[in-house]
């Protein structure tokens, strides 16, 4: 006779797929955290990793509890995970509302500066124009009377003296608007920073795109991950020849075009080092793959970038490469720069690594 076989509790398996879920998303939510009241970026995020690990094992999230010394599995603290989703959200509205407050402020102090501006330069040219007036009043006058002239005189000197004055305001004005404006340069380019943007294309940074790459890696077992990276030719005589302020523009322009092909919902494009990009995609075969990697060359063959009267065609070379199930980042990415190498060798093709 067979062993009664043990009956798993009912329940039990939707409860352990409601964990996974609500891990998974602790640990997309820390990878993504910024700095709020609640913390350090890096410190919400190491505190998301272990509530997904309490979630998953049972072990306290606190990794200096006692109760963690002796290995056993707990009943998961669902209000204490409530109590750290609820204080975490607080803080990043309280963040989010600061900054909205600031870009207010910041555009209110801008308006009221200009509209300053503006009502003076009214006033400035009323003074001219009457200045001007005076003036064919004074050649009309038929009379060359000393006194009649010298009243004149005076009122011009007057109206002449309220202009200057006006306009030694208007220059404190635009110093004050000057350095407004050089403390949102400032702002703006740490809140980039912050949020791994790079400033010039707007697509994610080199680092942003790791941790995605790196996460990519750790949650797919099959190794689901299609990766590109994206080179363009001859850049460096481009710049020489147009200048690299020309050179800038063809980089915003190629990352539009990315981000046309490579919607946010579908993947993540960045600006991998220069003049390259890197695209991540998953669930995608080295088939498909092979097909998006000739539409880019086809694409970017197409683009025309005018410049000074000048257009400014382009080429570039691309490597694929689909993770193995496992693989390592670092051996990841060594393939797709071996491949894309053995691209730029060729120029205006596409290899697969």
């Amino acid at each position: 006779m067979k062993p009664p076989r043990s009956r798993q509790p009912q329940g039990e398996g939707d409860h352990l797929g409601a964990r996974e879920a609500l891990a998974s998303i602790l640990r997309l939510w820390g990878r993504y955290a910024f700095d709020c009241l609640a913390g350090k970026a890096d410190v919400i995020a190491q505190k998301c990793e272990q509530w997904a690990s309490h979630l998953l094992t049972g072990l306290p999230a606190d990794p200096l509890h006692p109760e963690r010394r002796d290995g056993r599995a707990r009943h998961s603290k669902y209000a204490e995970l409530s109590a750290f989703v609820e204080q975490l959200r607080r803080a990043e509205k309280l963040r989010v509302e600061d900054a909205i407050q600031a870009g207010r402020n910041f555009i209110t102090q801008v308006s009221s500066l200009l509209k300053a501006l503006r009502d003076e330069q009214a006033v400035d040219l009323e003074t001219l124009n009457a200045i001007w007036e005076q003036r064919e009043r004074d050649r009309e006058a038929s009379d060359p009377a000393k006194d009649q002239t010298k009243s004149g005189s005076q009122t011009r000197e007057a109206w002449i003296g309220q202009i200057e004055s006006i306009r030694k305001h208007q220059e404190i004005l635009l110093s004050k608007l000057s350095l407004l404006l050089a403390d949102f340069q400032v702002q703006y380019v740490n809140a980039y920073a912050q949020e791994d943007i790079d400033m010039l294309t707007s697509l994610l940074t080199r680092t942003a795109f790791d941790q995605a790459l790196k996460g990519a890696l750790e949650e797919a077992e099959d190794g689901g991950s299609l990766c590109f990276l994206i080179d363009l030719d001859h850049f460096g005589e481009l710049n020489d020849r147009f200048g690299h302020t020309a050179g800038d523009e063809v980089l915003r322009q190629v990352a539009a075009l990315l981000r046309r092909l490579f919607p946010y919902k579908d993947g993540v494009v960045a600006r991998f080092d220069g003049e390259a990009f890197a695209v991540l995609l998953r669930d995608m075969d080295l088939q498909q793959g092979e097909q998006l990697a000739y539409q880019v060359l086809d694409e970017v063959r197409q683009l025309r970038v005018i410049w000074e009267g000048d257009s400014i065609a382009l080429t570039c070379s691309v490597s694929y490469a689909k993770a193995f199930e496992r693989e390592s980042m670092s051996a990841f990415l060594s393939r797709l720069h071996c491949a894309l190498l053995s691209a730029k060798r060729h120029r205006n093709c596409a290899v697969a690594g």
